[in-house]
C-alpha cells in the first residue's frame, strides 16, 4: 500500500489542532465560560473547508478571504476566570491576513496548504473561541464574582452612608427585605425624609418640602423604587421578568476596561450597565433617562459577599459622592417597618 506522506503532515496537523481545542474545551469546569457547543460546530465546519481545501476544490484566496471574515467580526477576546480575563487578542490580524494571502499567491501547493494549516487554524479558532463571550457568560461570571448563591440567601440588609452633595451632607440608611420592601431615610439640616415600599404600596414624607403627613408615590418614582427594591437587580432570571439584556461591546471606566450590557427593563427604558472585565464586577451604571451615571468602586466583602462602598454620581451636572458606613445583613426587620401610617 502507497503512503502519502502529504496526507500524513496534514492528518497530524488537523488531529494537534482537534486536540488542543479539546483541551481548551475540558477547562470549562475549572473556569472557562464558552458557548462549546457552537464553538465545536464552527470548528468541524472548518475541518471541512480544510478538506475540500487539501483537495483544491477552494482556493487559498478564498479561504483567506473567509478568515478575513471571521477576524472582522470577532470581538477578539476570551476569558478564563482564575488565570486571564479579557486578554486583548493582537491587533496585527489583518496585517497576517495580507502577509498569509501574499504567501498563498505566491506558493507551491503543498506549501501553501501546510502553510495556511499551521499558521491560520489557531487564528481561527481563537477568532471563535473569542466571540463566546456572551450576555449569559459574563452574566455567569458576574454572578460568581459577586457570590451570587450566599446573596440570595441573605433576607435583609441595611446599609447607612454619607452622601456629600453640593448643598450639604446627607446622612442615609436604606432598608431592604426580601422578597420586595425597601425603605429610604435620609437626614439633613435637621430633617428626616422618608421613601417607602411595602410590596405593594409605595408612600413618602419630606418635611422639607412641608410634607408632613406621608402621601403616595407616583409615575417614575414608584417604578423606581419598586424596582430598587427588588433585591435580585438588572441579571438575576432576568429573562423570567421580561428584561432584554445585549452585549454592546467594552468601554473604558475609570482607566480599567469594562463590558458594555445594555438592559432594557421597558420597552421605553434602558440602563447600561458596565462589568469590569478583570473583577466581573459593576463598575458604572447609566440611566440616560434621567440623565444618571453612577461610578462605583471599593468593594468590600460582608459575610463572604462584595459590596460597593463608594458611588460616584453625576445627575444633571450635580455631582455627589456616597460613601457607606456600614452594612449588616439578616437583621429582623417587621414588615410594618415599610408599611406607610396612617394619617
Amino acid at each position: 500500500m502507497c503512503i502519502n506522506r502529504k496526507e500524513i503532515i496534514i492528518e497530524f496537523l488537523i488531529s494537534f489542532q482537534i486536540r488542543k481545542i479539546s483541551y481548551f474545551l475540558q477547562q470549562k469546569s475549572d473556569g472557562w465560560h464558552l458557548n462549546t457547543a457552537g464553538i465545536y460546530h464552527n470548528y468541524i465546519a472548518m475541518i471541512i473547508l480544510f478538506k475540500y481545501f487539501i483537495k483544491g476544490n477552494i482556493k487559498g484566496e478564498q479561504m483567506c478571504r473567509f478568515s478575513t471574515i471571521v477576524n472582522l467580526n470577532s470581538n477578539l477576546k476570551f476569558s478564563k476566570l482564575h488565570t486571564f480575563r479579557s486578554a486583548q487578542a493582537p491587533n496585527s490580524h489583518p496585517a497576517l491576513l495580507i502577509i498569509t494571502n501574499l504567501i498563498l499567491q505566491n506558493s507551491g501547493g503543498f506549501m501553501k496548504k501546510l502553510f495556511f494549516l499551521i499558521l491560520i487554524l489557531p487564528v481561527l479558532f481563537f477568532s471563535i473561541t473569542m466571540q463566546a463571550q456572551t450576555v449569559d457568560e459574563i452574566v455567569d461570571m458576574h454572578f460568581d464574582a459577586v457570590k451570587q448563591d450566599l446573596f440570595n440567601s441573605v433576607q435583609t440588609i441595611i446599609i447607612s452612608s454619607d452622601i456629600s452633595t453640593p448643598d450639604g451632607l446627607i446622612q442615609q440608611k436604606i432598608y431592604y427585605k426580601r422578597p420586595d420592601k425597601m425603605k429610604i431615610e435620609e437626614k439633613k439640616d435637621g430633617f428626616t425624609s422618608i421613601k417607602s415600599y411595602d410590596g405593594n404600596t409605595g408612600w413618602f414624607i419630606s418635611p422639607a418640602d412641608s410634607i408632613l403627613n406621608p402621601e403616595l408615590l407616583t409615575g417614575r418614582e414608584l417604578r423606581d423604587i419598586k424596582f430598587m427594591a427588588n433585591l435580585d437587580g438588572y441579571f438575576f432570571c432576568y429573562r423570567n421578568k421580561g428584561y432584554k439584556i445585549s452585549y454592546e461591546g467594552t468601554e473604558n471606566v475609570s482607566g480599567k476596561e469594562a463590558y458594555k450590557m445594555k438592559c432594557k427593563t421597558t420597552p421605553d427604558d434602558s440602563t447600561f450597565i458596565f462589568v469590569d472585565t478583570k473583577t466581573y464586577l459593576f463598575s458604572k451604571i447609566i440611566k440616560p433617562a434621567i440623565n444618571k451615571a453612577t461610578f462605583i468602586s471599593n468593594y468590600k466583602k460582608v459575610n463572604g459577599i462584595p459590596f460597593p462602598y463608594k458611588f460616584e454620581i453625576d445627575q444633571n451636572g450635580v455631582k455627589s459622592t456616597q460613601v457607606v458606613r456600614g452594612i449588616k445583613l439578616d437583621v429582623d426587620l417587621p414588615d410594618k417597618e415599610f408599611q406607610m401610617p396612617v394619617k
